[in-house]
């Protein structure tokens, strides 16, 4: 596990139980965080975080093996998987109505929203199922992610759940999220409110 584009944090390895902490110090120049898990046989994830006030830790996160990450991003959701040269973005937008997600500058194949059995349906068209959408096979990148929910204000908060400070928006009033090659990116929820 390693922050992305920071080598002079030290990346972390499992333990025999395969749980991990890693530890950023302060002082810190590192506000927005890409936590990249990987291991042989699983996808990478690439988990979206604001650092704490303080020495900051995160633990374990649960990968996707590769024959789970094909049956839920290839065989469900309808993308080209294994991509070792795109990459794939999960968000969750909550929402008391049905919203639609936006990834600006448009890439990829997307949105594909997640029914009420957690299964991606490319048919769907918004949120009203479930609050679950993916976008898949995306030029590795800055992006990003915003929310339409007409009536509604729509704002983005990170796995931490702070406010999304450290990821500025790079043109479309979203949030900035960054998209690796090969990777999973998650731990973005837009609210709409």
């Amino acid at each position: 596990m390693c922050i992305y584009q920071h080598p002079e944090i030290a990346c972390a390895t499992t333990g025999a139980d395969g749980h991990w902490t890693l530890y950023v110090p302060k002082p810190s120049s590192v506000e927005g965080l890409a936590i990249m898990a990987s291991a042989p046989g699983y996808l990478t994830n690439v988990t979206l975080a604001i650092e704490s006030p303080g020495n900051s830790e995160w633990g374990s996160q649960r990968l996707l093996s590769d024959a789970e990450a094909s049956q839920y991003l290839a065989t469900e959701a309808e993308f080209t998987y294994p991509a070792t040269d795109t990459g794939f973005v999960q968000a969750v937008v909550v929402s008391l109505t049905p919203a639609t997600a936006t990834l600006v500058p448009a890439s990829g194949l997307g949105p594909v929203y997640v029914d009420t059995s957690e299964i991606p349906t490319p048919t769907l068209t918004d949120t009203a199922e479930s609050s679950q959408v993916l976008f898949g096979n995306v030029v590795p990148g800055l992006y990003d992610l915003s929310a339409t929910d007409p009536g509604t204000t729509c704002a983005v908060k990170m796995s931490s759940g702070l406010p999304s400070e450290g990821w500025a928006p790079t043109q479309g009033g979203g949030v900035g999220l960054v998209v690796i090659p090969g990777g999973f990116t998650t731990g973005v929820t837009i609210y709409c409110r």
